[in-house]
C-alpha cells in the first residue's frame, strides 16, 4: 500500500535472524535509517556506509565500480547503477562467510539475469532496446531513466514508460515524480501508456515541449508511434509493472522493420 509499508515488510526478515547473524542493507535509504537491536553492514553512496560506491562507468557489455577501500574493480555483465547496489550488498554478504574481493568480482563478472531486467537488445532495424519490463518501482524507473540518459553514441534517445502498480495513495505523485526528473536535454522523446503512464506524461510537461510527450491509452497506437518516430541508431528504454506487458511491444520491434 507504500513505502513506509513495504520497509515493514521487509524488515520482518530481522525477525528470522539468528543472535550472530548480520542485517545487510542499503545505508541510502532514509526509510532504513533507524537503530537496529542487531548487527548491522551497510552499502551505498554516502560516507556513512561500510561499503561505499567509489566510481562507476558504464558500456553495453555491462557495468565497472569500485569500493572505497578495496583495491579491486568489479565488473557486473548488466546495467544500471541499482544493479551495483545489488552487487555490493552481494560482496557484503560474502565478505561475512569469508568470501575475498577476488572471488567476488570472479562470481559477478559470470552473472546470468533473467530476461527483461534492463536487458539490452540489438534489432535487426538498427535500433536498440533497453528492456525493462519485467518490473518497475518509482526508484528502478528514475535509475532505468538515468541509465539511458547516461548511454553514449545512439541517435535519438526515447523512453516508453507504464505504470507501477501497486503504490497506494500517493501513486499519482510518484508517477509525476518520474516525469518530473527526465532531462529534455538527454532524452529525445517520452511515450507514455497506461491510466497512471498519464501522470508521468504530465510530470514531463513541466519541462518538455508538448510535441515531444505523447500518452497512449491504447498499446497498438503506442507501438505504430514508436516504429514511425524510431531510426538506426536509436535507443529505446521500455519500462513499467509486469502487468503492462510492455515485452509485447518489444516483441514485435524485434520481429517487424520499421514503419
Amino acid at each position: 500500500g507504500s513505502r513506509e509499508g513495504i520497509a515493514e515488510a521487509k524488515l520482518e526478515i530481522i525477525n528470522g535472524l539468528k543472535e550472530d547473524g548480520v542485517l545487510i542493507y542499503i545505508g541510502d535509504e532514509p526509510l532504513l535509517q533507524k537503530s537496529y537491536s542487531c548487527q548491522t553492514k551497510t552499502y551505498g553512496t554516502g560516507a556513512q556506509n561500510d561499503y561505499q560506491l567509489q566510481d562507476v562507468s558504464q558500456s553495453e557489455e555491462g557495468t565497472h565500480f569500485t569500493i572505497k577501500g578495496m583495491e579491486k574493480t568489479f565488473f557486473i555483465p548488466i546495467l544500471g547503477k541499482h544493479n551495483v547496489m545489488n552487487a555490493m550488498a552481494a560482496i557484503a554478504a560474502g565478505a561475512y562467510f569469508g568470501i575475498t574481493p577476488e572471488d567476488a568480482a570472479k562470481g559477478l563478472s559470470g552473472l546470468k539475469v533473467t530476461g527483461m531486467r534492463l536487458e539490452l537488445i540489438k534489432t535487426d532495424s538498427g535500433i536498440s532496446i533497453i528492456n525493462d519490463a519485467y518490473n518497475a518501482s518509482p526508484t528502478s524507473m528514475k535509475a532505468a531513466i538515468q541509465l539511458t540518459e547516461s548511454l553514449e553514441g545512439y541517435g535519438k534517445k526515447m523512453l516508453v514508460l507504464g505504470d507501477m502498480l501497486e503504490l497506494g495513495d500517493l501513486e499519482e505523485t510518484f508517477h509525476k515524480e518520474c516525469g518530473a526528473v527526465i532531462s529534455p536535454e538527454k532524452i529525445d522523446r517520452v511515450y507514455t501508456y497506461g491510466k497512471l503512464g498519464a501522470f508521468i506524461a504530465e510530470g514531463a510537461l513541466k519541462h518538455f515541449e508538448k510535441e515531444r510527450v505523447s500518452h497512449f491509452t491504447e498499446k497498438k497506437d503506442l507501438l505504430q508511434a514508436v516504429k514511425e518516430n524510431a531510426s538506426k541508431g536509436d535507443l529505446i528504454l521500455f519500462k513499467a509493472s509486469r502487468g503492462m506487458k510492455l515485452e509485447e511491444i518489444v516483441k514485435d520491434l524485434i520481429e517487424s522493420p520499421l514503419s
